[in-house]
């Protein structure tokens, strides 16, 4: 059985198709980096991947919340160490003008200092994360949380809320500290 000259060239010619399409098939593999070029190839490796790639699109939003929770928690023990800085100083010159022998210009000097720190601890209650979210506001991050009314009383206008960042699918770490508790439970004789 003789094969015409025809059918001899329409086989060539698929089989160089073929081998075309296949270079061309590595070729992208190459470039791209990837075993897998398109999902038909092969269905169950595509799935596996997919799920790979979502896993690590998921682990990586949960660094970037340790990250986010580290980095404003460590912002409110230095913001918190600076109150406590402030309120000791405040302690020791109570202490130092609460004696017989201390004028009145002593008097007139500590108010100006106690007035002064103050509105350090309020400025420090106020302090807004590096994204511009209030730190001790709660869930109200787009406030300003500690104002003083006009008979000079410091108001709280957060919420009890702190913030928590998913770490994992089933673990979320707090990301915050309450204001109102921190700044504002202080005991007082009423």
């Amino acid at each position: 059985m003789s094969v015409s000259t025809k059918l001899f060239s329409d086989q060539m010619m698929t089989r160089f198709s073929q081998i075309n399409e296949e270079g061309q098939l590595r070729q992208t593999k190459i470039s791209t980096g990837r075993d897998i070029t398109e999902a038909s190839e092969q269905p169950i490796k595509a799935v596996k991947l997919s799920a790979l790639e979502e896993s690590l699109t998921q682990l990586g939003g949960f660094q970037r919340n340790v990250g986010t929770a580290q980095q404003r928690l460590s912002l409110s023990d230095t913001i918190l160490a600076s109150a406590d800085d402030i309120l000791v100083q405040l302690r020791e010159r109570s202490i130092a003008v609460n004696t017989d022998t201390v004028s009145d210009v002593d008097i007139a000097a500590f108010r100006v200092e106690v007035s002064q720190m103050r509105e350090a601890l309020v400025g420090l209650a106020n302090t807004r994360t590096t994204d511009g979210q209030a730190l001790f506001g709660g869930y109200s991050t787009d406030i300003v949380p500690f104002v003083q009314d006009a008979a000079g009383r410091v108001q709280y206008h957060g919420d009890g809320g702190t913030q928590t960042l998913a770490t994992s699918e089933t673990m979320r770490l707090p990301a915050s500290v309450n204001g109102g508790e921190v700044f504002m439970q202080v005991e007082t004789d009423d």
